[in-house]
C-alpha cells in the first residue's frame, strides 16, 4: 500500500474506532443530535453566503472538525456556531452568543397522549458566561415540515397555543400546554426576541402517542409470532424500529428527531398487511422518508430512503446509494451534506435514494447485495447506479466499485479515497473525485485518483475547492458531481 494510502486508512480507522462507542449512550446521542443541527443551520446560512464569507467561515468549520474528531463535542458545537455567525459577517453582542449557545430542552422524546402539559427549559448546550439582558421568549408547536431541510419553509404555522415568557423563566422550566393536539410528531420551536431583533433558537422534536408501551409490547408480539413467514427486509426492519421505539419510550433520545409515531403506527400497518407491505412501502418512500433495513441471513444494513413520485409503480428507477464518513449513520445524507443536498439532486432525477449506515469493519452486505434486497420493493434499474460517499464514505465507494466494478454507471468519492480492487475494472467506471484545499482528506482523493489514471482510467476527473475544509467539501461538489453524473447518463457522441 502506497504510504498516503496508509495514512489515509489509519486515519479513518482511528476516527471510526473513537466514534462508534457514542452510538449507544444517551448522553452522547444528545449531543450528536445538536452537533447536527448546529451543523444544519451553518449549512443552510453557507449556502446564502458569498464567497468572502464562505472562505473566513472555513477557520471556525476547521476547528469544529478538529473538535469533533478529538470528542470535544461541545467546543465543536461553540465553533459550528462561529462559522455560522461568519458565514452571516455577523457582529453578535455576548449576550446573543450566549442566548444560541442553548438548546430546548424537554424530559423524554415520547408523551402519553393523556398528559395535559410537557416541561420546556432552555438550557445551555456550550458554557458562556455574559451578563444577562432583558429578552422575551416565544415557543409555539408545530408539525415537523416532511421536506428536505434545504426546502422547508422558512415560516411556521403553530398548530398549539403561542406560549410568550420572559428569558428567565424560559430557563427556569414552564409547562407547555398540549391538552388540544392529537396523536402524531411535533416539534417545539422558540424565538427570544429582544428590542430590535429576535434569534430563533434549533427545533426540539417529540411525539405524543397513546397507550404506547402496550402499542410497542403488542407490535413486539405479533413481529415475533410472525417471524419466520416475515420476508427479510420486514423481519430486520421490525426489529430495529422496535429497538428504537423501545429506546425511545424509556427516555433515550435519538440522534436526530425521529418520529416515533409515525414509525410506530407505520410499523403497526406492515405487520398487519403483510401480503401488501411491498406496495404500502413503495407508496409512502413517495411522500416522506423511511428507514428500511436489508438482512440477508443474520447480516443486516439498515438504511434511510426515499423515492421519486411517480405514477407507474412497474417503471424501473435509477438508485443513487449515499456513504456517509466517520462518526456518521444513514441520517447523516438527509439532514447535513448541504442540509440534504445530495438527496434533493438525486430526488430532482428521479432516483430512489437510499443512505446506508457503516459500522466500524464497513457495511455487512456489499452495494449489490444491497440492491438485491431492494428490489422486491422497488423497480431498481441495476443498469443505472451511482455511488457518492464522503471521507470514510469515499473509502467505501472504492471498496464497492472494487467488489462489482460493473455496477455502477459513476461514481464519486468526495474528501477521501482508497485503492478499490482490480484497479483495471474500476478505473474503467467514470469517478468524480473532489477535495477541499483545507481537506484533510486531500491527500488520500488525490491518491485515488492519480491511482485510477495510471491503471487506464478515461474518465476521472479530479477537482480541489479554494478555502474549503473537509465537513463542507460534500457541500461544496454536489452541484459538480452530479453534473458529472448527468454526462455519464448521457454521454457525448
Amino acid at each position: 500500500m502506497e504510504p498516503q494510502n496508509l495514512k489515509w486508512t489509519t486515519v479513518v480507522f482511528l476516527l471510526t474506532f473513537i466514534w462508534w462507542p457514542w452510538r449507544n449512550e444517551v448522553h452522547g446521542q444528545i449531543e450528536r443530535a445538536e452537533l447536527g443541527k448546529r451543523l444544519q443551520r451553518f449549512e443552510l446560512q453557507w449556502a446564502q453566503g458569498n464567497s468572502a464569507q464562505q472562505a473566513a467561515a472555513a477557520q471556525p468549520m476547521q476547528e469544529a472538525v478538529s473538535s469533533f474528531f478529538s470528542l470535544r463535542l461541545l467546543r465543536a458545537a461553540e465553533k459550528l456556531d462561529a462559522a455560522w455567525w461568519t458565514a452571516q459577517s455577523a457582529m453578535p453582542t455576548d449576550f446573543r452568543r450566549f442566548v444560541v449557545a442553548h438548546r430546548i430542552a424537554i424530559q423524554k422524546p415520547i408523551w402519553e397522549a393523556t398528559e395535559d402539559s410537557i416541561q420546556v427549559r432552555l438550557e445551555p448546550f456550550y458554557p458562556l458566561e455574559c451578563e444577562q439582558e432583558d429578552a422575551q421568549v416565544e415557543l409555539t408547536v408545530v408539525q415537523p415540515s416532511l421536506a428536505l431541510p434545504l426546502q422547508r419553509p422558512n415560516a411556521v404555522v403553530a398548530c398549539g397555543p403561542i406560549v410568550r415568557v420572559s428569558w428567565g423563566e424560559a430557563t427556569t422550566g414552564i409547562e407547555l400546554d398540549v391538552a388540544s393536539l392529537p396523536e402524531g410528531d411535533y416539534e417545539i420551536h422558540a424565538s427570544v426576541n429582544f428590542h430590535d431583533a429576535s434569534l430563533k433558537l434549533l427545533p426540539c422534536g417529540w411525539s405524543r402517542i397513546r397507550d404506547p408501551g402496550t402499542r410497542i409490547a403488542r407490535l413486539r408480539e405479533q413481529r415475533n409470532e410472525a417471524e419466520d413467514a416475515l420476508a427479510p427486509w420486514l423481519r430486520a426492519t421490525s426489529q430495529e424500529q422496535i429497538r428504537v421505539l423501545d429506546s425511545m419510550l424509556s427516555g433515550e433520545f435519538q440522534e436526530i428527531d425521529y418520529p416515533a409515531y409515525h414509525g410506530l403506527a407505520f410499523c403497526e400497518q406492515l405487520l398487519s398487511n403483510r401480503e401488501n407491505a411491498a406496495d404500502l412501502i413503495r407508496a409512502k418512500a413517495q411522500t416522506r422518508d423511511l428507514w428500511l433495513s436489508v438482512a440477508e441471513g443474520r447480516r443486516k444494513v439498515h438504511l434511510r430512503l426515499r423515492s421519486p413520485t411517480t405514477s407507474d409503480p412497474t417503471k424501473k428507477i435509477p438508485v443513487l446509494i449515499l456513504f456517509h464518513g466517520a462518526g456518521g449513520s444513514e441520517n447523516m445524507f438527509f439532514e447535513t451534506y448541504g442540509a440534504g443536498g445530495a438527496v434533493a439532486a438525486g430526488l430532482e432525477r428521479g432516483w430512489l435514494v437510499v443512505a446506508t449506515r457503516q459500522s466500524l469493519t464497513g457495511l455487512s452486505l456489499d452495494s449489490k447485495q444491497i440492491l438485491e434486497a431492494l428490489a422486491p420493493l422497488f423497480p431498481v434499474d441495476d443498469d443505472r447506479v451511482y455511488y457518492l460517499g464522503h471521507s470514510m464514505g469515499a473509502g467505501q465507494v472504492a471498496t464497492q466499485v472494487g467488489l462489482h466494478p460493473e455496477l455502477p454507471r459513476a461514481v464519486a468519492a468526495i474528501g477521501g479515497g482508497g485503492r478499490p480492487r482490480q484497479i483495471e475494472a474500476a478505473a474503467q467506471v467514470p469517478w468524480f473525485v473532489a477535495a477541499g484545499s483545507l481537506d484533510f482528506g486531500k491527500g488520500g482523493a488525490i491518491s485515488l485518483s492519480k491511482s485510477l489514471q495510471r491503471a487506464g482510467g478515461k474518465k476521472i476527473e479530479f477537482r480541489e475547492y479554494p478555502d474549503v475544509e473537509h465537513m463542507v467539501i460534500v457541500q461544496a461538489a454536489i452541484a459538480d458531481a452530479f453534473a458529472f453524473f448527468d454526462r455519464q447518463a448521457n454521454p457525448e457522441p
